[in-house]
């Protein structure tokens, strides 16, 4: 069970009632987090939606509140 000011719960309930959920994966958030345009992501979905690069530890754009790496960004959308 899981202690809360408002009541004790067990593990399902306290993730569907209080938790946080990836905006990719869709499942719970335990700890850490992403946060692109107001939306939660695990580390390890915060992927470039191009070429499905990690982008935790990398510079990246957006287009329509998706991310990509840069170099998917030039390729797809800078001006040629």
């Amino acid at each position: 069970l899981i202690s809360k000011e408002s009541g004790n719960f067990c593990v399902p309930c306290f993730e569907k009632e209080f938790a946080h959920y990836c905006n990719f994966c869709k499942k719970v958030i335990t700890s850490g987090g992403i946060t692109f345009c107001d939306q939660l992501w695990h580390k390890e979905c915060f992927l470039c939606s191009g070429c499905r690069k990690d982008l935790c530890e990398e510079q990246f754009m957006s287009r329509d509140d998706y991310p990509f790496c840069v170099d998917c960004y030039n390729h797809l959308y800078a001006n040629k």
